[in-house]
């Protein structure tokens, strides 16, 4: 399951290079930024599915390195992810939809006080006068169970509609603010800088590896490796970062990612904790190995070059983008 979460997560990419389908040339550079997370994360789901089930690598190692985790009676599980974004997003999401979770979590741990649970949106927000309508006044809640009642899954088909047509109309729109904004001069300094190597001799090879660690930095920071990488595609596209340089980042991106999984590991807490722990630290081995195997020497970075094929191929055929993402997701 971790080894499809990461695929799942690099299909975002693969939508938003799609918004700049209308210039053949910044399509071939998107389109390869994308491609280059996917074929980072086929590759390595498809290498060491093969090595877990003959050797249980993953397994074995992070069972070591949880060996000495265990249940301490003080652990409470208050440990949480540190949502840096959340005051931004929540006016927001909480006028649109709310849910809830003692409901997902009774589900999840089989508690049968919530067999007879019929929804898992909120249906009591606060405290309600006898006789009155819906008491969670969010917008979602008069299509559920105390309204219209259309059925859970359209809610979420429609919640997922409004957020692939936010997501491509901000990205649509920093891709022409940048357009407008950088004038060729200003492109071709902001191409040479991100796009250079270390200035001092013998450390060129250096700058990957800081360019990894940046992008696992400002993933911490935005808590999405999908928010990150989905964000350099179309700098990609307005020819500002490299297919060489964008590889390291989304590298790092994936590393950072894995930092949400290991605080929400932690907050499990009680007898939980080292099973948490251990799946949290598998989702970490599994993008080091894979760092590991496709990035310290050159000519295995495959990636670079599969990404870069699917490109050229995109922008002479721009209908195989939408074949590509159909038949691979």
């Amino acid at each position: 399951m971790i080894m499809g979460a990461n695929i799942g997560t690099s299909v975002t990419n693969g939508i938003v290079a799609l918004t700049q389908a209308g210039d053949r040339e910044q399509f071939r550079k998107a389109f390869s930024c994308a491609n280059v997370h996917d074929m980072f994360n086929w590759l390595t789901a498809f290498t060491l599915l093969i090595v877990e089930c003959l050797t249980g690598y993953l397994e074995t190692v992070t069972g070591k390195l949880v060996e000495n985790v265990g249940y301490h009676p003080a652990a409470k599980g208050n440990v949480k992810s540190p949502d840096f974004l959340k005051a931004l997003t929540r006016p927001l999401t909480e006028n649109l939809i709310k849910l809830d979770k003692a409901v997902l979590k009774g589900w999840a741990q089989n508690d049968p006080k919530y067999d007879n649970a019929s929804t898992i949106l909120k249906t009591r927000c606060g405290a309600v006068e006898e006789g009155q309508g819906p008491s969670c006044h969010f917008l979602f809640a008069y299509l559920g169970p105390e309204g219209w009642n259309i059925g859970e899954t359209y809610i979420g088909v429609l919640l997922l509609g409004i957020s692939l047509v936010m997501l491509c109309s901000c990205l649509i729109g920093m891709v022409k603010v940048l357009n407008s904004i950088l004038g060729s001069k200003v492109k071709n300094v902001i191409e040479n800088v991100i796009n250079a190597d270390i200035p001092v001799r013998g450390l060129g090879w250096l700058t990957g590896y800081l360019a990894m660690v940046l992008g696992a930095l400002l993933t911490i920071l935005v808590q999405s490796s999908s928010v990150f990488t989905s964000t350099l595609t179309p700098l990609a596209g307005a020819g500002l970062i490299s297919l060489e340089r964008a590889y390291p980042l989304t590298l790092g991106s994936n590393l950072g990612t894995t930092t949400t999984s290991i605080l929400a590991s932690l907050a499990a807490g009680g007898l939980n904790v080292k099973s948490a722990l251990q799946i949290a630290l598998v989702h970490l081995m599994f993008n080091v190995t894979g760092i590991l195997i496709f990035y310290p020497i050159p000519a295995m970075r495959w990636p670079i070059y599969i990404a870069r094929a699917l490109g050229n191929t995109t922008s002479k055929y721009r209908w195989f983008a939408l074949v590509y993402l159909l038949f691979m997701f």
